[in-house]
């Protein structure tokens, strides 16, 4: 993937600019947000011009040799070596050029202590802490304005060069072009800019289109006329192209000896300097005019150019998840930019344009831009870079991962959060209006996931959406609790909204009602009395207040068994130790995990007072995931046998 961006004098990036992408192999999606005019879109079509020979759109009175684009891979060694085979010299100059930037400090060059290289030097220390740099190539390689087909390495040059990379092209015989060569081979880059004709975009013989659907329909055609499958003799096979050029050549003979029976001196020839033969480019290109040219996507058997603006932009989207999903090569990585997905579009489509965005990311990597951010409250994976102008050749450029967003939104702009909830909430009510769609609002991503999976189609519609934390489900509820209480508004409202949150150690309440009291929203916490009861209780101080999370809340023996399963597969050696101590208690009519009395039931003495080992499992956020996807796996079959939460939930959106 690519985690960063050296950019020189393309378009608002004057002067040496970094713009940090990416930096988890996990979730490769990135929004890039900001006013007009700083460099959102710039990004994109840098790279378009770094990967597919873009347009390149120089700084005005600038110097045009200083121009630069320079991207920053991070790529898995072992997937570039299936790409490239068993190229020695090649895989050695990448180890040699990676290990130089995997370690490569300021000391190197004055230049490098500047803030965009500092940031990038931060950037690449922080992945050292998350993966393991001996399985992962980091290459930072560019191009220059005045030499588009030649490797740079900016600053690192001279310094790259004299930790070994001359003295091995000099004694390998091996060009640095061939590792730009193999990079650039190794990725396909699709970028749709907001201005583009979707129909151009959306034909099948599109440049977009075949990487998408990772082939070449060129290429292709060129195979079949030049493959030698034609039966000339027994020992001898032909290609369409030298079968019908044999073919067409003797119908010729024929029709000259035909003329010539009257004068010898008629003759239908070939003048000196044209192609005697036709050659695949030629067939290729008629069969692409009257073959593929004749078939154009449709929609509801509308042509895509008669669609409104807004359909339009939603095509691409369905077309390019259908393509991408499908795509499970991994000879070459897919990054799928896309500028404003939300562009023209109703704000009732924003909301799913950005979840398949969003879940696309989970196999490639995602880039785009965008004004609405509504989609902020809900992405928990990836990247936000914020784009900011402060002088006017400056850009201030800052990154938040979107699994944390919340805890560094006090450095966004203090607009960002006020305007992110209210296009939320304004997509919720226009999708309730316009689509009856129910929803569920929980805290993380696991929550949500067990809640689809128990009630995702039970309840019609219904879509479930996480936006990481306690806090946050109440200021939603907040925000869509006005709109849904006044008759005016609500009145054409027939779905309904369930915010659910856990119950913590820390008792939260709100002021106010739980309630509408048309019920079309309510916000709940989980709750496990005394006796083992499961409810939905309202938000206020009064009750019981026993801790609850949504483990607590599933089939016991399923849980024990997912927890174990993943434990001994992914745990340290001590927290399999300490597991290994502990049954599971059939006593347990839920699945309570922390406490005196829980799945949990000590059977060797030695795991006395270790209990606290087990919870700590569930505050590891990858082993919960884990421990979430495995007990999906194991209730694939008896999933109708709901849970007496979820059957509350249910209740909700069910009783009038």
């Amino acid at each position: 993937m690519v985690i960063g961006l050296f950019v020189r004098h393309y378009k608002v990036y004057q002067g040496v600019n970094y713009i940090p992408i990416c930096e988890d192999y996990d979730a490769k999606y990135t929004s890039f947000i900001g006013d007009n005019g700083v460099g959102k879109s710039s990004t994109l079509e840098a790279l378009n011009t770094f990967f597919n020979n873009g347009y390149w759109n120089i700084t005005k009175n600038v110097k045009k040799a200083e121009a630069f684009v320079s991207p920053i891979f991070l790529i898995e060694k072992d997937r570039l070596k299936k790409k490239v085979g068993d190229d020695k010299k090649l895989l050695d100059m990448l180890e040699l050029t990676s290990s130089y930037f995997w370690g490569v400090n300021t000391a190197a060059n004055g230049n490098l202590s500047k803030p965009e290289y500092e940031a990038f030097f931060n950037q690449r220390d922080e992945l050292k802490c998350n993966i393991d740099p001996e399985k992962y190539y980091l290459i930072l390689m560019g191009i220059k304005y005045d030499s588009k087909s030649e490797p740079t390495f900016i600053t690192f040059e001279k310094d790259l060069e004299n930790q070994g990379l001359r003295k091995f092209e000099e004694t390998e015989k091996c060009d640095r072009n061939i590792m730009l060569e193999a990079i650039k081979a190794y990725y396909k880059y699709i970028y749709i800019p907001v201005q583009i004709s979707s129909s151009d975009v959306l034909r099948i013989e599109s440049k977009e289109i075949q990487n998408l659907m990772n082939s070449n329909i060129l290429e292709d055609i060129d195979k079949i006329l030049n493959e030698k499958k034609f039966e000339k003799t027994k020992r001898k096979f032909i290609s369409v192209i030298d079968y019908l050029n044999e073919s067409l050549n003797l119908y010729m003979d024929d029709v000259n000896q035909v003329i010539q029976k009257i004068d010898k001196a008629y003759e239908f020839k070939v003048e000196g300097g044209y192609k005697k033969n036709l050659t695949s480019s030629d067939v290729r290109m008629k069969i692409l005019e009257a073959y593929f040219s004749i078939r154009t996507l449709k929609k509801e058997k509308k042509e895509i150019e008669e669609l409104s603006s807004g359909e339009q932009r939603i095509a691409i989207i369905d077309i390019a998840t259908s393509f991408l999903t499908n795509n499970i090569d991994n000879s070459e990585q897919v990054i799928f930019a896309i500028d404003e997905p939300e562009s023209s579009l109703h704000i009732s489509k924003a909301f799913s344009q950005f979840e398949r965005l969003n879940k696309l990311s989970d196999s490639h990597q995602i880039l785009l831009t965008t004004h609405w951010y509504g989609s902020l409250p809900i992405t928990h994976k990836g990247c936000l870079v914020h784009l900011e102008k402060v002088v006017i050749d400056k850009i201030r450029i800052s990154k938040f991962k979107l699994d944390n967003y919340f805890e560094g939104r006090k450095y966004l702009p203090k607009d960002i959060m006020l305007k992110g909830y209210f296009e939320l909430t304004a997509s919720i009510l226009s999708c309730m209006r316009a689509e009856k769609i129910n929803w569920i609002i929980c805290e993380g991503t696991d929550d949500k996931i067990y809640i689809e999976h128990y009630l995702g189609k039970k309840i019609n519609n219904l879509k479930v959406f996480s936006v990481g934390g306690c806090g946050n489900v109440i200021k939603l509820f907040k925000y869509l609790y006005i709109p849904l209480s006044e008759k005016d508004e609500s009145e054409d409202v027939e779905s309904k909204i369930l915010c659910i949150v856990d119950t913590d150690e820390n008792i939260i309440s709100i002021d106010g009602e739980s309630q509408t009291k048309n019920k079309k929203l309510k916000i709940s916490r989980l709750q496990i009395d005394n006796r083992y009861k499961i409810e939905l209780k309202n938000m206020d101080i009064n009750g019981n207040h026993f801790t609850t999370e949504i483990e607590d809340c599933l089939k016991p023996k399923l849980l024990f068994d997912a927890v174990k399963c993943v434990v001994n597969k992914q745990g340290t050696s001590e927290e399999k130790e300490v597991l290994s101590y502990y049954g599971f208690n059939e006593n347990m009519p839920v699945s309570k995990v922390k406490g005196e009395k829980s799945i949990f039931k000590l059977v060797d003495i030695k795991g006395a007072d270790r209990k606290e080992k087990i919870y700590e499992v569930f505050d590891n956020n990858q082993l919960k995931f884990s421990i979430c996807k495995k007990y999906i796996e194991l209730d694939e079959e008896s999933k109708d046998d709901i849970p007496s939460m979820f059957k509350a939930m249910l209740d909700f959106f069910v009783v009038q």
